[in-house]
């Protein structure tokens, strides 16, 4: 299937249809199940089938290191933008700082992209590292052969596009063969947090309709392909219960994001991915 032209597709989230739109091509893959050839780190699991779980994680302690952080960082970027930040405000009403303009927050954004382990071991890496390998039963690593040691936080905004449309990771060469965290830091609830499509690390490659370089997704490109309907049809991602305190771990081979944030907080994240440790 190839297709040209501007198309609305929907997807859902648990109940809540949402539309995308596509300019550019798209097309089905070849008819083979990717994890059947390559390592995927849930494999063997209690949770394999589903791909996905959510576990205990860290203590409100360092979860309020991670979150002032992460804001005094941002503040004092904010600031070399030319924005004054109220002084009431916090990680939740980001997007409602007087001035923010879409072009800051790309800026901020860019800014953010590498904050290194090495250089932030204040953060609790070892302890995050510590409880991840517990839960994944090995021990694992940060950092592969072309992918850096980082911390990554996400921002998502109220009613915004500031999150990456339905995908798999494994679509991007680099990030194959690991597992990914998602622990939320505020603004994180049913109708905001990061959604998935369980179980769909075992569909063949020929049932996912995704869109091919070049297109745009509602306007914007995109460094990952987007899942525009899977069995030639609309298809239902869903949004677990994160708690604070928890983890959501879950493979690179599922179908995840496009996670539109319909409550009234900024929803802030720590994503982060590791690989097995040779």
């Amino acid at each position: 299937m190839d297709k040209s032209k501007l198309k609305t597709y929907f997807y859902f989230i648990d109940d809540q249809k949402i539309s995308f739109s596509v300019l550019g091509n798209v097309s089905c893959g070849v008819d083979t199940v990717l994890i059947d050839n390559e390592c995927d780190l849930v494999d063997g699991l209690f949770w394999e089938k589903d791909g996905y779980t959510v576990q205990p994680f860290l203590s409100e302690e360092l979860l309020d290191s991670l979150r002032c952080f992460l804001w005094d960082y941002m503040s004092c970027e904010l600031k070399n933008l030319g924005l004054d930040v109220p002084k009431e405000f916090r990680l939740k009403n980001y997007h409602a700082i007087p001035g923010l303009t879409q072009d800051i927050h790309l800026n901020l954004v860019k800014t953010m992209q590498y904050f290194l382990v090495n250089n932030h071991k204040e953060l609790g890496f070892d302890l995050i590292l510590e409880k991840i390998s517990e839960i994944m039963g090995h021990q694992l690593t940060p950092e592969s052969a072309f992918t850096p040691s980082v911390f990554h936080f996400r921002i998502v905004r109220p009613g915004s596009f500031d999150f990456n449309p339905p995908h798999k990771d494994v679509w991007i060469p680099r990030l194959k063969h690991a597992v990914n965290i998602y622990v939320p830091l505020c603004g994180n609830n049913k109708l905001s947090s990061l959604s998935l499509l369980p179980g769909s690390q075992w569909l063949s490659e020929k049932s996912i309709s995704k869109s091919l370089p070049g297109a745009k997704i509602n306007g914007i490109n995109y460094t990952v392909p987007a899942v525009v309907q899977v069995n030639q049809r609309e298809f239902k991602l869903i949004r677990p219960i994160v708690n604070q305190n928890e983890v959501l771990v879950f493979s690179p081979y599922m179908i995840h994001g496009g996670a539109a944030n319909f409550g009234d907080e900024t929803r802030v994240s720590l994503e982060m991915r590791f690989w097995k440790k040779s």
